[in-house]
């Protein structure tokens, strides 16, 4: 029984992990050198978080210390929230999954064939047929982050991001995310970071936005680096992404679609939180996809994936609708139990989109 997981970041290295301990053959497509996408690190924002890392470390038979490279104060908006743990994404993802078991191509469910063929009368005709080369695959399973391969439809509600990774002699400790703001009619909130990396002196600092275009986006961000550093740093190198504001409903999260056992997992389902961090849920939802699998079998095991998922996560559908909605009775209340904003915060966070 073969399965097919579309992408090679976090959330499909732990799910190939996981499937292959599971007994099942199982084939990896991912076309990109750099894996796990927008950073070389990732976080953990608090002990609950890092509990779970820890589970799943002892589950994978691997000593958490490895990866933990330092523990941080989460800042956010000027005010200390609480410890976070900056953690080796890299070396974590290529122990669990070593490049060299990955097909290095891109998944494409459908791809359009030419054919030619000669009538009766001698004449040449070309044809064009949809041939999917995943035919063979029982299951496949979408682990590509934003670039959601497997849905048909794209939708408008990604947000767009401007990234930099600097060094610098300036020490910085603590993980900072400030310039919160909110845009009208979307799901994901706007702002800058700044993240201590791997390496001493290294840092990845960017920032989110609906509302600007990239060229001021990185004008932005080199005015919020020099800000920060002074002049002090160099450059290492600079991208544009953009991160998944689909809601868990719009996603495949499971199900059987054109005769095809299709399933969703981390950032490619909508797990992700209002600020774009989906570390947590890149852990989790490869963990209860193959368990489900496992014990139930591909289609059945797919549908109680699904409805436990939705169901478990639900409250990242829900923050995201009434960001969107711009609820002005809900968003105060969820800014302050995720983020610690207060209550007067909140209220000029949203009169503020409403002016926009």
């Amino acid at each position: 029984m073969k399965i097919c997981i579309a992408g090679a970041g976090l959330a499909g290295s732990l799910l190939y992990y996981f499937l292959k301990n599971f007994g099942f053959n199982v084939d990896v497509y991912d076309p990109g050198i750099i894996r796990g996408c927008r950073s070389l690190n990732f976080v953990f924002q608090n002990k609950e978080e890092r509990s779970l890392f820890k589970k799943v470390c002892k589950y994978l038979n691997v000593d958490i210390n490895d990866y933990i490279v330092k523990e941080a104060d989460l800042i956010i908006n000027d005010k200390k929230v609480n410890k976070c743990y900056i953690i080796n994404k890299t070396k974590f993802v290529e122990n669990v999954l070593p490049r060299t078991l990955i097909i290095h191509r891109e998944y494409k469910p459908m791809s359009s064939v030419m054919r030619a063929k000669v009538d009766g009368l001698g004449n040449l005709i070309k044809e064009y047929s949809s041939e999917d080369h995943g035919k063979d695959y029982k299951l496949i399973v979408d682990a590509s982050g934003v670039s959601k391969v497997m849905q048909e439809k794209k939708f408008n509600d990604d947000i767009k991001t401007c990234q930099f990774i600097i060094r610098s002699f300036k020490k910085i400790d603590d993980y900072i995310i400030e310039n919160i703001s909110l845009a009208k009619g979307k799901p994901l909130l706007q702002y800058f970071w700044i993240t201590p990396m791997v390496e001493d002196g290294t840092y990845h600092i960017g920032c989110s936005s609906y509302n600007m275009s990239y060229i001021e986006m990185k004008s932005k961000v080199l005015e919020y680096i020099k800000e920060v550093f002074g002049s002090g740093y160099d450059i290492v190198c600079n991208c544009n992404n953009v991160i998944n504001g689909s809601l868990m409903r719009e996603s495949r999260l499971g199900g059987i679609y054109k005769g095809r056992a299709i399933a969703s997992i981390g950032e490619a389902g909508g797990l992700i939180s209002l600020l774009g961090f989906g570390n947590v849920y890149a852990f989790i939802s490869p963990f209860l996809l193959a368990k489900c699998i496992n014990k139930y079998g591909i289609e059945d095991g797919i549908i109680r994936y699904k409805n436990l998922v939705s169901k478990t996560f639900s409250y990242l559908d829900e923050r995201k609708i009434a960001l969107k909605r711009c609820n002005i009775l809900k968003v105060p209340k969820i800014l302050k139990e995720s983020l610690s904003i207060s209550m007067s915060d909140c209220l000029e966070l949203m009169m503020k989109s409403y002016l926009y």
